[in-house]
């Protein structure tokens, strides 16, 4: 007697397994065992076809092929990420790219960067040390929206200029000591007095000082309103007056190529410092004047073999070449060609030459740096290294290294400086490295305000900037009372699933110092790890991380004392991610089969047909939907199909022409 079918219904409500959906339709209509994209199966389990759930494991053994060892090479747990020296600079938020890593002299950059600091030098290789101190001059209620430097009889000297503010800035006892202010003689009937007066522009050729004067109301030279004078450096006598305008020229002085230039209204000018008698601007021939009558000129600085001046017209900015004519006896200016173009609404602000070959381009974005060509002078200009949401006002550069002003752009929303290294290119876009720089000192009045100039002592070789509270000098060292700190990049270990960080470690210069270290983690968690120091080699050991599992964590170390130094950190974590099920097991698939109840079936498909079922989800690639019949009731899950096997073990008959077995191995795909 053949085998008889015999339907059986489960009834529909069930347990779904957490994170699949309930459904009516998943019904055991043939004493099956387990559904897959709602075809049944019966499982064929014994001592060689088990029944299997696993979980993946949640590493893989690593294969080191560099040349050289490092984390890479060590045991797949835990996971280990460190960090030897800062001098990419700032502005990385991860510490590792989700692009392929621009190389940098065999380094990875973004393995030598960060994301922000307070306070602190990362330049040397290796070493993270504090920033020299700020020491702030009162300017004693004065404005300086200009500032210039030089030098004069052997000392630091220069002059500051504002509205109604004419001043002479000495330091007779050096820059650790307050300067001598003594505000410069207007009282001349040409001036009439200094409340009649506004600087708005200065230039130095490093022993004298050049201001364009605003008048107020007209002195004693009939109808004139604006005036070129010069002075000495160090000097509080009345400046003599050179050249003379009947109205209020928008313009802007400068010192290029051993000469005095003056972009005034729409026109520039090479200006003698000598002239012999007060010459009126209308009477100057223009060496060149914009096509624009909306063009104003912003500065001017120097290429290799030319004069730079930069400026705008509306929402339009340039920068225009002059090339020195040799060929009379002695040079003069020639006609302006355009050799940078900006953004629109991206307008030059300053420009300041930076080791002979680099033209720093302050802007009211931020600051590219544009570089010659060896061979022709061609400028080309290099895209934003360093963002800023204040014009860049003030430029100057020391060694490798460019300083800007950075207006209230500080970690802690203070003004200040940003310092770029002009050797070291961070990316295929040629951005360069930057980080903050000096500061206003603990205890200034406001620390905020527009840093409206930045230029160097020349004798002292120090760094100064002039903000709203006054005169800020690079100090000898640093500040043990102030604070210095750094961020470091988000270290995720390049993934965005949740890891349980266990322990970090330092190494420094703990001698007479101390280290403060806090963790930082998502959604503004803050964690006080613990301070280090007075060790005499300059290892604490371990230390615990933030508890908890976490994608990424950033360390904060704070740099407590003047000569607190730190050469590296670890971490150490182990990857949590989402557990994920792997379900393999053997299903008869037979035209004749015996059902779960014990019952002897005929299924109302082929074996061949359920095959090719099973192969025809596998090869669609998608999620399909498992179902379990237990006793309890039908459990479903969503997954997908990794393998499929037809295993065969005896040859076709007439009455079962495909009989064998299926082996599946499936990946849940719900939590």
């Amino acid at each position: 007697m053949p085998p008889s079918f015999i339907p059986h219904v489960i009834p529909d409500v069930y347990t779904p397994v957490a994170g699949s959906t309930p459904a009516t339709t998943d019904q055991d209509t043939g004493g099956y065992d387990v559904a897959i994209g709602g075809f049944g199966f019966r499982l064929a389990t014994d001592q060689q076809n088990y029944y299997s759930r696993a979980t993946e494991p949640t590493t893989v053994h690593r294969f080191d092929s560099s040349l050289e060892p490092g984390e890479q090479s060590l045991s797949p747990l835990p996971w280990i990420k460190s960090q030897s020296s800062f001098h990419g600079g700032a502005g990385q938020l991860n510490l590792e790219q989700g692009f392929t890593a621009f190389q940098y002299q065999a380094e990875q950059v973004e393995h030598i960067r960060y994301d922000t600091s307070l306070g602190v030098d990362p330049w040397t290789p290796g070493e993270l040390s504090r920033l020299p101190a700020t020491n702030l001059y009162s300017i004693g209620g004065r404005t300086f929206s200009q500032f210039v430097a030089g030098s004069v009889g052997g000392a630091d000297a220069a002059v500051g200029g504002g509205v109604h503010t004419l001043t002479s800035v000495t330091w007779p006892s050096g820059p650790d000591s307050a300067p001598t202010l003594t505000d410069i003689t207007l009282s001349g009937a040409h001036f009439g007095g200094a409340s009649n007066c506004t600087v708005v522009s200065l230039a130095t050729d490093g022993g004298n000082y050049y201001a364009l004067i605003n008048l107020a109301v007209v002195g004693d030279l009939a109808g004139v309103f604006q005036l070129v004078v010069m002075g000495d450096l160090g000097s509080s006598a009345a400046p003599t007056v050179l050249y003379s305008s009947t109205t209020h020229l928008s313009g802007v002085l400068g010192w290029a190529k051993a000469r005095l230039v003056g972009g005034l209204g729409q026109s520039l000018y090479e200006l003698s410092t000598n002239p012999g008698s007060i010459v009126a601007i209308s009477s100057l021939a223009p060496k060149y004047t914009h096509p624009s009558t909306a063009w104003t000129w912003a500065c001017f600085a120097e290429s290799p073999s030319a004069i730079l001046g930069a400026g705008s017209a509306g929402i339009q900015s340039s920068i225009l070449n002059f090339a020195l004519d040799t060929s009379g006896s002695v040079p003069v200016l020639s006609g302006g060609d355009v050799v940078a173009m900006l953004p629109t609404n991206e307008q030059v602000t300053s420009l300041g030459v930076a080791a002979g070959s680099f033209l720093a381009v302050g802007t009211n974005k931020g600051l590219r740096i544009g570089t010659f060509d060896s061979y022709t002078g061609a400028l080309t200009l290099g895209a934003i290294s360093v963002d800023s949401t204040a014009p860049i006002l003030g430029l100057t550069s020391r060694d490798r290294f460019c300083y800007a002003g950075y207006t209230n752009q500080q970690a802690d929303g203070l003004t200040g400086l940003v310092r770029l290294d002009l050797s070291f290119v961070v990316d295929a876009a040629g951005r360069l490295a930057y980080a903050p720089d000096l500061r206003p000192p603990k205890g200034a009045p406001t620390g905020k305000g527009t840093v409206t100039a930045v230029t160097i002592l020349p004798v002292s070789d120090r760094i100064l900037f002039i903000a709203t509270d006054g005169i800020h000098v690079e100090a000898s060292g640093p500040d043990a009372s102030d604070v210095g700190w750094l961020r470091t990049s988000r270290i995720r270990y390049d993934t965005l699933e949740n890891k349980l960080f266990k322990y970090g470690r330092i190494r420094g210069n703990l001698d007479t110092s101390t280290i403060t270290i806090v963790g930082v983690t998502p959604f503004n968690g803050q964690y006080a790890l613990g301070t280090f120091g007075f060790l005499p080699d300059g290892d604490p050991g371990y230390y615990s991380l933030p508890p908890g599992l976490h994608e990424w964590i950033q360390m904060e170390f704070y740099l407590d004392g003047a000569n607190a130094v730190m050469n590296s950190y670890e971490t150490r974590a182990y990857p949590a991610p989402a557990v994920q099920d792997v379900i393999t097991f053997t299903v008869n698939c037979f035209r004749d089969e015996v059902d779960r109840f014990g019952l002897d079936v005929t299924d109302p498909q082929l074996p061949r047909v359920r095959w090719q079922n099973v192969l025809d989800l596998k090869n669609a690639g998608t999620e399909v939907r498992y179902v379990e019949f237990t006793n309890q009731g039908p459990t479903a899950e969503l997954v997908l199909i990794d393998q499929v096997e037809f295993r065969s073990y005896a040859r076709p008959t007439i009455d079962d022409d495909f009989g064998g077995y299926i082996t599946m191995r499936l990946r849940k795909t719900t939590p």
